[in-house]
């Protein structure tokens, strides 16, 4: 195999996310597979006269806080190697039909709380009280004709939020022909009222929640790993870290990791300052070819941004010792067990 295919192929990569903290994984908002679909219903709403956007936020789920104009959505779902990875460990993966239809399902959480409808008699009379127990197990109803069918599993008959939320979603949605789809239901009369409100508020300020975000991504500290295990997937059993054949991280963070002492600076910046010089070491002591050593140590420089890892600024010399030592293990592991790890608990630079 490969350098390359050793140290960047997916395996590698792939527990490499595993590995990293949920808030630092590379991932935000701008720029991810998520901006397409807000686009699109932003749209929506504009062109029902609706000139209002809550804020948006990745989160662990799509949810609306309580009562709060502001909608979380899955950071599992935010790039293309998350999602990935999101079908490898789940077996499972939501299109971008499914989350458009997620997306205008909480957008109808955030405009009934933004405009507090749950709180006036029509509203209780035709989804019933706000107050009602919310509840995981529900009863379903396949034939009921007083709900919409947006989600799947009969969602609208959870809880009257959730009903609300999904006749919302119902009506937002283009080419839909709501009114001949629904003829005859009782849920006729739930899709004309989201349609008289809506016409109602069109051209009004409607207020914008903020803060009050559940489970923000950037306050997630653990790992993505210890992520999927709180839903019930055993990394273990996956396997993920046997194929992970280029793995190097925490050998850098055992031979970087900053002492008590010193001023501390970012780590990257200094393996680039060494970097000349400890290739061309590692090159004549192992007569190695220098396009892998190369290759391995701009992986070293790489990761060590990634993880935010840093080192003490004086200790430049031992750090010289310590990585010029780290790379040589990893170069012969590579060359006698096919792979870069384990090279594990070195205590190189301590």
């Amino acid at each position: 195999m490969s350098a390359t295919r050793l140290l960047h192929g997916w395996p590698t990569r792939r527990f490499e996310l595993l590995r990293t903290r949920v808030c630092d994984l590379p991932v935000r908002l701008e720029g991810s597979t998520f901006e397409p679909v807000i686009a699109r219903v932003q749209r929506e709403l504009v062109r029902r006269g609706i000139d209002w956007f809550p804020q948006v936020y990745l989160s662990t789920g799509w949810h609306c806080p309580d009562r709060v104009p502001v909608v979380g959505v899955p950071f599992v779902l935010g790039s293309r190697e998350l999602r990935k990875l999101e079908k490898e460990v789940t077996g499972q993966l939501e299109s971008p039909a499914d989350m458009l239809r997620y997306f205008r399902h909480e957008i109808g959480h955030a405009i009934n709380y933004a405009l507090k409808l749950y709180e006036t008699p029509e509203w209780r009379k035709l989804f019933g009280p706000f107050s009602r127990p919310y509840r995981q197990q529900y009863a379903v109803l396949p034939r009921s004709r007083r709900h919409v069918r947006n989600l799947d599993h009969y969602y609208a008959q959870k809880h009257p939020d959730e009903d609300f939320a999904e006749t919302f979603a119902v009506w937002l949605t283009p080419r839909t022909r709501w009114r001949e789809q629904y003829a005859g239901w009782a849920a006729l009369r739930k899709l004309e009222y989201v349609d008289q409100i809506m016409g109602e508020v069109r051209g009004t300020a409607i207020p914008v929640g903020r803060n009050a975000r559940v489970e923000p991504f950037e306050r997630l500290r653990y790992t993505l790993a210890a992520y999927y295990e709180r839903q019930g997937f055993s990394m273990a059993e996956l396997g993920f870290h046997e194929e992970a054949t280029g793995y190097v991280d925490e050998d850098l963070r055992a031979v970087l990791g900053v002492t008590r002492h010193g001023q501390a600076a970012q780590a990257d910046e200094t393996l680039r300052r060494l970097r000349r010089r400890i290739v061309a070491n590692v090159v004549h002591l192992l007569h190695v070819h220098p396009g892998s050593a190369a290759e391995l140590y701009d992986k070293y420089v790489a990761r060590a941004k990634d993880l935010r890892i840093r080192v003490d600024r004086t200790a430049e010399q031992r750090l010289l010792v310590g990585v010029t030592t780290m790379m040589t293990t990893h170069l012969l592991n590579m060359k006698y067990a096919g792979r870069y790890v384990p090279a594990e608990r070195l205590n190189l630079c301590r």
